[in-house]
């Protein structure tokens, strides 16, 4: 998309330097980005020293493809070392953060009521070059890999009351209403 030039007399964010905004008044919005009526450009580009788009804030409508691009421009294949190194976004907690939820969808109106209910999927992927795993977790290692093992949303060594053969399966553990279900995960030794 094209580039902005215009900065109006050294009350805007200078063209060359770096630059800090503070907040003077704590419940303003610190910034602000107002597109035009037919705005067809981007909110924000965030680009390197060449020029190529590394993340673009677009919104999302009915004109754009992504509201959020994030462009993977590696030259080579890089080793993911730890859990938290070389994602595409990283949601890092503290030991005092307390979120509802990493991702939410809301699909029922409780967040504004003017929505078209329409997804076709939460989650997506396409390509022969897809990732490996659809999930990776409850590994002892980084990312996710070693031994599994029990963590929260994960739990290893279920049994199935029901089955003729209490083989141990892992479980996911969802919640639905006000009640734990689990989907079960089959270990690849216990298939053929």
């Amino acid at each position: 998309m094209a580039e902005g030039t215009k900065t109006y007399d050294g009350l805007a964010v200078p063209l060359l330097g770096e630059s800090e905004i503070q907040q003077q008044t704590a419940a303003t919005d610190v910034l602000t980005i107002t597109g035009a009526a037919s705005m067809s450009g981007d909110y924000v580009v965030l680009q390197d020293s060449d020029g190529n788009e590394e993340i673009v804030f677009r919104g999302l409508s009915s004109s754009a493809n992504n509201a959020i691009h994030i462009s993977v421009r590696s030259t080579g294949a890089v080793a993911a070392t730890a859990a938290e190194n070389d994602n595409a976004i990283l949601v890092q907690a503290s030991s005092k953060s307390a979120i509802n939820c990493v991702l939410f969808y809301d699909s029922v109106g409780a967040i504004t009521s003017a929505q078209v209910n329409s997804a076709t999927a939460f989650l997506g992927t396409a390509g022969t070059t897809a990732p490996t795993y659809f999930l990776t977790m409850g590994g002892t290692g980084a990312p996710s890999q070693g031994a599994a093992t029990t963590q929260k949303m994960l739990t290893v060594g279920l049994t199935s009351n029901t089955a003729a053969t209490k083989a141990a399966w892992a479980g996911l553990k969802c919640l639905f209403g006000s009640k734990a279900y689990y989907i079960m995960c089959i270990p690849d030794t216990n298939l053929s």
